[in-house]
């Protein structure tokens, strides 16, 4: 299930047509591999620019002392899937044994 985490200034995003517009097109890139629609989760978070900070610094001002007109946009993207991972680790742990047991002779050298 991916659930993309975007964090924003509250002057961007602003209207729910632009939210709609975005969650759609990420929606179609995992429903173009066969993902349904309704696993894909987007989030829009806004943060105010004072409670963002970089460097140490609040974004509206960097260390420089220049403000910065253009919008600073975060996007987290988490892909929770753990019965993937579980059949990945599975299967990539008996091949590793499977490998082991047909490489190596009857002195336990790899062959």
């Amino acid at each position: 299930m991916p659930l993309w985490l975007i964090y924003h200034p509250p002057s961007v995003f602003t209207s729910p047509q632009t939210k709609q517009t975005l969650a759609a097109a990420i929606t179609e890139i995992y429903t173009a591999a066969d993902l349904p629609a309704f696993y894909v989760n987007v989030l829009f978070q806004p943060v105010e620019p004072s409670s963002f900070y970089i460097g140490g610094v609040a974004r509206p001002t960097a260390g420089n002392g220049k403000i910065h007109e253009k919008p600073f946009v975060r996007i987290t993207i988490e892909h929770l899937a753990r019965q993937m991972y579980v059949l990945f680790c599975h299967h990539k742990y008996t091949h590793i044994h499977t490998h082991m047991e047909h490489s190596t002779n009857s002195t336990g050298i790899m062959t």
